[in-house]
Formats: C-alpha cells, sequence, structure tokens
C-alpha cells in the first residue's frame, strides 16, 4: 500500500483543545484525514451463551448491526472464549454474522458471556 502525505505538519507544538473547550481546527483538520484514511469504527456488545459446539462443528449467530454493509471490516471477541475456538465476523446488510468455529477434537460448550461485534467502515 502506498504511503498517503498529507499537506499539512502534525500540531504538535498546538493544543489539542483550545480554550472554548473545542477540539482546535488544526487538530480537527489532522482528525479529519485520520477518519478518512482509516474508516470509522464502531462496535456493540450483548451477552450471549453459544451452544455446545461438536469437534469439527460451527455455530453461528447474525447480530443486528444498522449500518453495517458487505465488505466492510468486521470483528468479534467472547468473554468465555477459550483455545481451541476460532471466531470469524462478517459485515452482511445491516447485521454482523458470528460464526463459533470449534477446531479441537471434543464437543466445547462455552459459558454465557459478552459478545462484543465492530464494524469498520471505510466508505
Amino acid at each position: 500500500m502506498a504511503q498517503q502525505r498529507y499537506d499539512f505538519p502534525i500540531p504538535s507544538a498546538d493544543p489539542v483543545v483550545g480554550a472554548s473547550r473545542m477540539v482546535t481546527p488544526i487538530w480537527l483538520k489532522l482528525f479529519n484525514a485520520w477518519r478518512d484514511r482509516f474508516g470509522i469504527l464502531t462496535e456493540q456488545a450483548q451477552v450471549y451463551d453459544p451452544p455446545n459446539i461438536l469437534s469439527g462443528a460451527t455455530s453461528s449467530i447474525a447480530v443486528a448491526f444498522a449500518g453495517a454493509k458487505p465488505g466492510d471490516k468486521a470483528w468479534a471477541t467472547h468473554s468465555a472464549v477459550q483455545s481451541g475456538i476460532i471466531l470469524l465476523a462478517t459485515a452482511t446488510t445491516n447485521s454482523v454474522t458470528v460464526t463459533f468455529w470449534n477446531v479441537t477434537g471434543a464437543p466445547i460448550d462455552l459459558a454465557s458471556g459478552t459478545l462484543r461485534v465492530g464494524v469498520e467502515s471505510t466508505t
């Protein structure tokens, strides 16, 4: 990937927040450039108790996620995940499909925990 140059210096000598208690214009310009370059990240969380997952099997859940669309970067974590479980996340229209994949030789029954899902949209 080619490096992107910005037509302004990083304002290290300028305060981030001015006397008006607002982000100063030079820093706002930089933050907006970063947002445009790296996208907008949103996330949400819910309690989820995955079912028992047999050896080599998967279990999926579709999580409603307003604004998600195919091609967005999606990620997921679960607070009770353990060794042998791989989490996959795929953005679809207004949802994220989270797949729990058991790559061990035995069934795994994960405890209830917090499922966090995130989407990064660059468009």
